[in-house]
């Protein structure tokens, strides 16, 4: 069951993926991560070819990418690996487009959408080979039920890969509201998230800390924003472009002071 504050960032994605679909938007994700999905996360074409080799995806496999928003890793390693791919997430608006971009690219591979959350995923047990997701769990406050959930669904043995913030132990009081406020709205965690994998009965194959490239793609994507400033505000409010960069430097600033971090894990299911 969603809180409120989840229903409402819902309703907001909506709004963002209508304004990352911009021409202007895409070109700025085109120079800073290698794509133009409109993506919801932080997923460079680098780290999504990493994401391909770290799964073992291949043709006859059947890949699941949970809170896939427009389709971005997933739609990218489906057509670069040939596996079989199926899109989950809420609300509707990012699949649609995912849809239409699966539409125009015309691959030979399967694709199949599913409107759900990711703690109540609608597939039978042992239903997939591989599971990703891309800075899904610190949009969510229950984590620990999607972990759950993609174990249930994914075949014994087999790997999980994904990418997420988190806000290190330890921080005084005022770091952590500056965490809090620099990071993804539900970034906090009473647990960490080696724990939490360990809770849901997943093993660590790795924990590759992702965090300076992290803040080197927040830095790009500062100065590029910036540079296209004039274009920006030909097509947007100049108050949500100003806001955008004064978030970009906050979250830039509270990773150089490491008060976030990014990591990329790979886990395989102990069942």
């Amino acid at each position: 069951m969603l809180t409120e504050a989840e229903k409402q960032q819902r309703y907001r994605m909506d709004d963002y993926y209508e304004y990352a679909h911009r021409p202007v938007m895409l070109k700025i994700e085109r120079r800073v991560c290698g794509c133009d999905y409109g993506a919801s996360s932080w997923t460079t074409k680098s780290e999504a070819d990493l994401m391909a080799n770290l799964l073992g995806i291949g043709p006859g496999s059947r890949l699941l990418d949970v809170g896939s928003g427009a389709g971005w890793p997933g739609l990218y390693l489906s057509k670069t690996t040939g596996c079989d791919l199926t899109l989950v997430d809420l609300p509707a608006f990012g699949l649609k487009m995912a849809q239409q971009r699966q539409t125009k690219e015309s691959s030979d591979v399967s694709v199949w959408l599913a409107l759900a959350e990711g703690a109540a995923l609608p597939f039978i047990d042992n239903s997939f080979d591989a599971v990703c997701h891309a800075d899904l769990l610190c949009c969510l406050v229950d984590k620990k039920s999607v972990l759950q959930a993609c174990q249930e669904v994914l075949r014994p043995s087999k790997s999980m890969v994904f990418s997420v913030i988190s806000v290190p132990l330890g921080l005084s009081d005022s770091d952590y509201r500056r965490a809090l406020e620099a990071g993804p709205e539900f970034v906090a965690s009473d647990d960490s998230y080696l724990s939490l994998l360990e809770q849901t009965g997943w093993t660590v194959l790795e924990d590759m800390n992702v965090t300076q490239s992290f803040l080197q793609l927040t830095q790009n994507r500062l100065d590029t924003e910036r540079s296209h400033q004039d274009e920006l505000l030909l097509s947007t409010e100049p108050e949500t472009v100003k806001r955008r960069i004064i978030d970009l430097e906050r979250r830039r600033d509270a990773l150089a002071d490491g008060l976030l971090r990014r990591d990329l894990f790979v886990v395989k299911s102990d069942k």
